[in-house]
C-alpha cells in the first residue's frame, strides 16, 4: 500500500509540473465536469461512482464561484443522491498555483433504496492539484471529504434507523 501512495504521489507530482504556464487568467464564465468515486466511511455500503457538472465565474484567483448538480450512484444497491450545490474553488492567490482548495455545498434529494426519497444538507471540501493547464482549461485532481445527511424512514412498515452518509472521495474533471 506505501508503494502505491508513493508511486501515485510521484506520478502527480510529474503530471503536475508542466503546469501553469499557460493559463489564461481572463474573468468571466467557466464550466466544468468531473468524475469521481466515493467510499463510504460509515459502513453502511453505500460506496459511489459520482458525475458532475457545474458553471459560474472564474477570475486569477477564483477558479470557480458557481452553481452545479450531480449524480450519485450507489454500487452496490439502488440508492442514488442528486446533489445541487455552489460550488467555491480557490488557490488563494492570483498568481498561479499548483494547490487548490474545494468546497461544495447544498442539498441533495436522495432515493435510498428506490423506496423513500427525502432531501438533506451536501457537502464537500477537498484540496486538488492541477493535472495540465492551457489557455482554455486545467485538468484537476481532488481529495475531499464528503457529507450526505438523511433521516430516519420507514420501510415495508419496519422503522429504519438512517445516520448521514461520510466519504473519502476522488475526483478527476475539467474546467474550461
Amino acid at each position: 500500500m506505501k508503494k502505491l501512495l508513493l508511486l501515485i504521489t510521484i506520478m502527480l507530482g510529474a503530471l503536475a509540473g508542466h503546469t501553469q504556464e499557460t493559463i489564461d487568467t481572463t474573468k468571466g464564465f467557466g464550466w466544468g465536469v468531473d468524475a469521481s468515486s466515493m467510499i463510504d466511511l460509515t459502513g453502511h455500503d453505500m460506496s459511489t461512482l459520482n458525475i458532475d457538472a457545474y458553471f459560474g465565474y472564474r477570475s486569477p484567483s477564483i477558479l470557480m464561484a458557481g452553481i452545479g448538480a450531480g449524480i450519485d450512484m450507489m454500487v452496490s444497491n439502488d440508492s442514488r443522491s442528486f446533489p445541487v450545490y455552489a460550488i467555491f474553488r480557490t488557490s488563494f492567490s492570483s498568481k498561479p498555483q499548483l494547490l487548490f482548495f474545494e468546497t461544495r455545498m447544498g442539498c441533495s434529494v436522495n432515493h435510498i433504496y428506490n423506496e423513500n426519497t427525502q432531501t438533506g444538507f451536501y457537502g464537500s471540501w477537498g484540496v486538488g492539484i492541477h493535472l495540465a493547464t492551457g489557455k482554455k482549461f486545467r485538468s484537476y485532481f481532488v481529495l475531499s471529504y464528503n457529507l450526505i445527511t438523511r433521516d430516519n424512514y420507514t420501510w415495508h412498515d419496519q422503522h429504519v434507523g438512517c445516520n448521514s452518509l461520510q466519504f473519502a472521495g476522488v475526483k478527476v474533471g475539467a474546467c474550461f
